[in-house]
């Protein structure tokens, strides 16, 4: 019993300790003896820990060493040292099952349980009238992805689809409706932004200590070092991020972060200090109960009273897997429909075999989002995406006319940012770029505000739309510092790979998911290039891709023949400063170059248009 009891964490110190284990653990590693019946109950564990298992066992006092000797002969062979072996090892073993005794993780984690249990959350491992055994172990450390991810929690035993995992009392959750009642009004009134109230909370209860009812929860958080979301990282290790929208991101979050607590300094600690003293209330401890807010608190959309933010004790341990399709939400306790208290549920997603991680979703994240506010980025992420922004151009002659387009419409003049993901990029971006791209002579005797931009207006304004994606698609890989080839090769490279650090390891496998997205949109959209129809200009003159020509570059700058995506479309990042990244050759193939140096003054759209309504060559 003493030994099952800690089977979670004998797996995990096993592995910890696998080099000692590693010579026994070779010669018994093809074992399938039953040594007192635990075989079915540890068929979990790894080689390293079949291997404990004999170990234990030859320890017992109550067996019979000679046929436990023998048992092993037959599953092992005929070896003269695999018993004295076993015997040593044993002594080893159960020395250190007794350390975990003084383990401060496992003393932390069995408080927690402790405070749970005390406040109404069923986590016993037996089970009682009406109740089954609670699901679930903690495990004080987990890796995903090959990476660490700290606490978690695994199945006890063999859990069902659409099992009924846990359940929280609200009361336990720190939502912005506790730190109202613990401040009141006047502190955090109803306008506060509940990011703010509960993080305020948060330092409050960390820095009262033994006197928190939320203790045993706040000593099993991580620090900020260990969840170390991208928003914190030292100007050294954000230089690796270069390139990628992600490096704008965390340093804009950081400054954000830093303003709020400037603010909420000015208007609250130090209207109060006595209550407030900013020499506990600092920016740091700030900055620590908005990492822990990133990366586990959980939007309880389904509570009566509407939806809610709020930090979720013992939910929250559970770590993030992409395609897991369990959530933290509310639910109404007790009977069905006559029950007015609400509580915090989870279930579980689909079956489970015992002590298997069981993850939640943290949302349709990708991996930007992923490294700016949990710290970690995925190989394999299919909601991975890479934001390009793209704005309205003062420079633009239809400038007044969009831009009242776009203010009747809500957007503004801020620039505005589309997801590009592996398989797809938005028919939004194509309707936008429309607009901006769009010339009189495209619309005719139409005027701006009559033109539905959801549509397709012209085969030479679907061109240049094509071509201005491929440039911004460019432009953004070529600000990386290194190309994707070079990306890739460090991570096949497992072994330099993990030597370098977590953030550098992070780094690149976000810098290597975002070209990726990147040169598959090029791809794509040069295949829609393909797709358009040509025109023949006359007789004498070449079939060439319809589109606009750049005859008119030295006159009047326009829409068609700006020489950069840059001079009509304001998209994030440094401009390039050649102008060889023009919006006819970026990304395109040199036949399309070709098609676009085959057109003259004489042979463009608005020539031909003109001679068709009589004014010659005018």
């Amino acid at each position: 019993n003493y030994v099952v009891s800690y089977i979670p964490e004998i797996s995990i110190k096993l592995n910890e300790h696998s080099g000692r284990l590693l010579q026994i653990s070779d010669r018994l590693s093809t074992s399938t003896c039953d040594v007192m019946g635990l075989e079915n109950r540890h068929r979990h564990c790894n080689r390293y820990f079949r291997a404990g298992k004999l170990f234990m066992a030859a320890d017992d006092k109550s067996s019979d060493d000679r046929s436990l000797l023998e048992q092993m002969r037959k599953s092992l062979g005929e070896r003269e040292d695999v018993f004295e072996d076993a015997e040593s090892e044993s002594k080893q073993l159960l020395q250190g099952l007794r350390d975990m005794d003084r383990d401060p993780n496992m003393k932390l984690n069995n408080k927690f349980l402790d405070w749970l249990a005390s406040n109404g959350v069923w986590v016993k491992q037996e089970s009682a009238w009406g109740r089954a055994p609670h699901p679930l172990v903690i495990s004080s450390s987990t890796e995903d992805d090959g990476e660490s991810s700290g606490r978690g929690l695994l199945a006890r035993e063999g859990m069902s689809e659409g099992e009924l995992m846990m359940t929280i009392p609200l009361d336990l959750c720190l939502t912005r409706a506790v730190s109202q009642r613990i401040f009141g009004k006047s502190i955090v009134p109803d306008f506060t932004d509940e990011y703010i109230a509960i993080a305020l909370l948060l330092m409050h209860e960390k820095i009262k200590g033994t006197e928190s009812l939320w203790k045993p929860y706040i000593d099993i958080l991580p620090k900020p070092e260990d969840v170390y979301p991208s928003f914190i990282w030292t100007e050294a290790e954000l230089d690796m991020l270069k390139g990628s929208p992600t490096y704008f991101a965390s340093i804009s979050l950081r400054n954000k972060v830093e303003r709020e607590y400037a603010l909420l300094k000015e208007r609250v600690f130090d209207a109060n200090p006595t209550v407030f003293p900013t020499s506990k209330y600092s920016s740091e401890l700030f900055f620590w109960a908005f990492i822990m807010l990133f990366s586990r608190a959980a939007r309880l959309s389904s509570k009566s009273s509407g939806e809610e933010l709020a930090l979720v004790p013992y939910a929250d341990l559970m770590n993030h897997n992409p395609y897991s399709n369990t959530y933290i939400d509310a639910q109404r306790s007790g009977m069905p429909l006559i029950s007015r208290t609400e509580e915090v549920a989870v279930y579980s997603d689909r079956n489970y075999k015992k002590f298997e991680q069981v993850f939640i979703n943290y949302g349709e994240k990708g991996n930007a989002d992923l490294l700016l506010l949990y710290g970690f980025a995925l190989d394999r992420n299919p909601f991975d995406s890479v934001d390009i922004s793209v704005g309205l151009s003062r420079d633009d002659p239809l400038f007044l006319s969009k831009k009242a387009y776009l203010d009747k419409s809500g957007r503004g003049m801020a620039s505005v940012r589309f997801p590009l993901q592996l398989s797809r990029y938005p028919s939004e971006l194509v309707d936008f770029l429309r607009l901006l791209l769009v010339e009189p002579e495209d619309l005719g005797m139409q005027p701006l505000d009559r033109v539905d931009f959801n549509e397709p207006i012209s085969p030479s304004l679907e061109r240049r739309v094509l071509v201005t994606m491929i440039g911004i698609c460019e432009s953004y890989i070529d600000q990386y510092p290194t190309t994707l080839a070079q990306d890739e090769q460090m991570i096949r490279d497992r072994g330099m790979f993990n030597t370098l650090t977590r953030q550098q390891r992070m780094a690149i496998r976000l810098r290597a998911s975002e070209k990726r997205i990147l040169l598959q949109t090029i791809k794509a959209v040069q295949e829609e290039l393909l797709k358009l129809p040509t025109v023949v200009n006359d007789i004498s003159a070449p079939v060439a891709a319809a589109g606009r020509s750049f005859d008119t570059m030295a006159t009047k700058a326009t829409v068609g023949n700006a020489r950069s995506t840059f001079d009509w479309v304001d998209i994030k990042g440094k401009k390039p400063e050649s102008s060889s990244s023009s919006t006819e050759g970026t990304g395109t193939t040199s036949s399309k170059k070709e098609d676009v140096a085959a057109l003259s003054p004489s042979n463009s759209i608005a020539e031909r248009r003109r001679r068709r309504r009589g004014f010659g060559d005018k």
